[in-house]
């Protein structure tokens, strides 16, 4: 196999593969304890001859390797398991790291993190590159139930040394930092912020952002917050690579039960007001008693340099980080947050359920960086109770014409009582305005129009299962962004939301 290594080669900190994620001493451990990962073939012309590497992350050493061929266009799924339709996991049982894939053809990679039985969970995408310094916006400790992990991998082909330092918000000390520690290639280790006290013990006990730092090799970091029968994740910012604008695919207010909260961090030289300005809500019929919202006023927050603002789109005690222009109404749209004097930002946005433990994080986007074609390696319909649904965000200046494409179905087992497999979906089109979002679900809502309608229902999903990929492109022209929602039902004691941003190609 003629493999052309640097170009197309993906690292993912796995975190756990098999039923018993490794422990160590009396660490903090995390809720996580399965995952699974879809690598989606890009070329249109070409299989894709892949080989995966599983590196442990107790003795950084390589552990397992993997060999697959996906189709042209296609994507396969690896699970720790053996089951139809799916391909199994090399990785020994109890392992748990981080793999690095080695393409032929040029791929991107999505993985899932789940809990015990499935009870929570959230996605993150693959890494095509690292950086010496890394930006992570939202740190806490003890943050009314919820903790986060760093995961450091070291995706370069030297030793790492690594320093983790962390910078307040509105909770917890200054001057807090991690011991350094080293990392071998493809090698990764992850630090619980839970451990470390000098952060702050009170309620909330730190509440703010982190700086990773590594010589030797680049790095890459995903986060997870935990807590509360809830998981979410993100992955760290090249430092950098901040933009004084950043475009939100997906942001809500009273979604049935569902609202945001957006954490911008200001990591320029000066003070900066943030302003977030909103796009016209996409619900235009009462919902659930919920009549629309008008299109969001413009908010502000003020944030100096290195420190962070929230604004949570829901009422509670204090304006901000809550707005009570949320109360009793349902939204459903984008939003854009520019700096009032050019200094870069990042932007995480948070999605959590008032009536549910579902929850989710997806990081920003940097519209210059933006472009007409993104792709998403994993959406379903009918998988057992999931289906996705793609928000797309015209970041362009003028009207788009936005397309989803279909990748072939995966899915070779049997599906789910009373639904047959999906052939290839067929492509939707839809007009999208400047800043504004739409969003294709894979799933079909009673009562809506065949076809694709102004909701996004999609009649084509009614009593099918699909598994797969799709690719969203813009007319000449334009640009996008977009995330991808996964959605399980289940019980609400369970958090079934897994979001992750779709790459840009």
């Amino acid at each position: 196999m003629n493999v052309r290594r640097l170009p197309f080669t993906l690292m993912m900190a796995l975190l756990a593969l098999a039923l018993m994620p490794f422990t160590a001493g009396a660490q903090t451990t995390s809720t996580v304890t399965t995952s699974g990962f879809q690598v989606q073939n890009l070329s249109q012309t070409q299989p894709a001859n892949i080989s995966i590497q599983y590196i442990d992350a107790a003795t950084q050493t390589q552990v397992a390797t993997q060999t697959a061929t996906i189709p042209a266009g296609g994507s396969l799924t690896f699970v720790p398991f053996s089951a139809a339709g799916y391909v199994q996991m090399s990785a020994p049982p109890g392992f748990r790291g981080s793999v690095t894939i080695l393409s032929d053809q040029p791929i991107v990679a999505v993985t899932n993190v789940l809990g015990s039985n499935a009870a929570l969970g959230d996605s993150y995408g693959g890494f095509t590159g690292g950086a010496s310094s890394l930006n992570l916006p939202l740190i806490v400790r003890n943050n009314f139930g919820i903790d986060t992990s760093i995961t450091i991998q070291n995706v370069g082909t030297a030793q790492a040394t690594v320093t983790i330092s962390y910078t307040p918000g509105f909770a917890g000390n200054p001057g807090v930092t991690e011991p350094s520690f080293t990392l071998q290639p493809g090698a990764s280790r992850t630090i619980y912020q839970k451990d470390n006290t000098a952060l702050g013990t009170g309620t909330p006990g730190f509440v703010g952002s982190a700086t990773v730092t590594a010589t030797g090799s680049p790095v890459v970091a995903t986060v997870l917050q935990e807590g509360n029968g809830q998981l979410m994740a993100y992955n760290a910012f090249p430092a950098g690579t901040g933009s004084s604008t950043v475009a939100l695919p997906l942001v809500l207010g009273n979604n049935f039960g569902a609202f945001t909260g957006i954490q911008v961090l200001n990591t320029g030289t000066q003070a900066t007001t943030a302003n977030i300005t909103f796009s016209p809500n996409t619900v235009t019929a009462p919902v659930g008693g919920l009549t629309p919202c008008a299109t969001p006023p413009t908010r502000q927050l003020t944030i100096n340099p290195n420190q962070t603002g929230t604004l949570i789109q829901a009422a509670g005690s204090g304006s901000p980080p809550f707005d009570p222009f949320f109360n009793g109404c349902i939204y459903i749209g984008g939003a854009t947050v520019t700096s009032n004097n050019g200094q870069p930002l990042f932007v995480t946005v948070n999605q959590v359920n008032s009536t549910s433990k579902d929850a989710s994080t997806y990081a920003g986007f940097n519209p210059t960086t933006a472009t007409d074609k993104v792709l998403a390696p994993l959406v379903v319909a009918n998988n057992f109770g999931t289906f996705s649904g793609v928000q797309v965000q015209n970041v362009g200046s003028s009207a788009t014409t936005v397309t989803i494409t279909y990748g072939p179905n995966t899915y070779s087992g049997t599906p789910p009582s009373g639904f047959t497999l999906c052939g290839t979906p067929t492509a939707r089109s839809t007009t999208v305005q400047p800043g504004a979002s739409f969003t294709f679900l894979q799933t079909y809502i009673a009562g809506q129009p065949s076809g694709l309608s102004p909701i996004g229902s999609d009649s084509q999903f009614q009593s099918c299962m699909y598994v797969g990929s799709a690719t969203i492109t813009a007319s000449s022209g334009g640009k996008i962004a977009a995330i991808v929602n996964q959605v399980s039902v289940g019980p609400t004691s369970n958090d079934k939301l897994y979001t992750y941003g779709a790459f840009a190609q």
